[in-house]
């Protein structure tokens, strides 16, 4: 009956956190990533932008869920990537993480998360001369790898109190930084400035 009573009261603490905390959603496009590492299935990269490699369009989309647990300054934000990968196969990477704010002046924001992330593709296998080395788990037709830790630095330029326009770095796939440009949506925000002020751009 204590365990029935707990899970109610945990139930209802995190409800409640969800629906009454700051809290934000994101739509962000994909479209470049960049790699200082060499491959030996380079010749397999049907997204290259460079001859070297160094630079491969990823179109894919990006979608976030954050809510805050303290003030605006730290959150836990969910993740959830779809994207082509370098060989143009469908992937994607999965992401909860933990983010502070780390500088804020009149409409912009720089904010920087990390946290365990999944990376997870269609596999290479069927590709004649791919070999696997071990740097992949397999799992039928799908190629993972853990990453213990991920990470976004994330600018936010503000538009409204409701909206920003948001540019992300993400360490989500192996050994690929990829960039992003999107939109943010703030479903419920804390008002500090309560009377009408001119000089007070934005309200978070």
């Amino acid at each position: 009956m204590k365990v029935k009573h707990f899970s109610i009261l945990l139930f209802f603490l995190i409800t409640s956190l969800l629906l009454f905390a700051q809290n934000n959603v994101s739509f962000k496009v994909l479209w470049l990533g960049a790699t200082p590492y060499d491959s030996e299935y380079k010749h397999l990269w049907e997204n290259n932008l460079t001859p070297n490699g160094k630079w491969i369009f990823q179109p894919g989309i990006v979608l976030h869920y954050e809510f805050f647990i303290l003030e605006l300054d730290h959150s836990i934000r969910f993740q959830e990537g779809i994207l082509l990968d370098v060989a143009a196969q469908p992937s994607a990477f999965t992401h909860i993480g933990y983010r502070v704010r780390l500088f804020k002046k009149w409409r912009n924001t720089v904010n920087f998360g990390l946290g365990p992330t999944i990376f997870y593709r269609s596999s290479w296998k069927n590709f004649d001369d791919y070999q696997d080395h071990g740097d992949m788990e397999i799992a039928g037709n799908i190629e993972y790898k853990f990453l213990p830790i991920g990470f976004e630095l994330e600018y936010d330029f503000y538009v409204s109190n409701k909206s920003d326009i948001s540019l992300s770095f993400y360490y989500m796939q192996p050994k690929t930084i990829s960039l992003s440009i999107g939109y943010k949506y703030w479903i419920h925000t804390k008002i500090k400035h309560k009377k009408k002020c001119n000089t007070c751009y934005y309200n978070r």
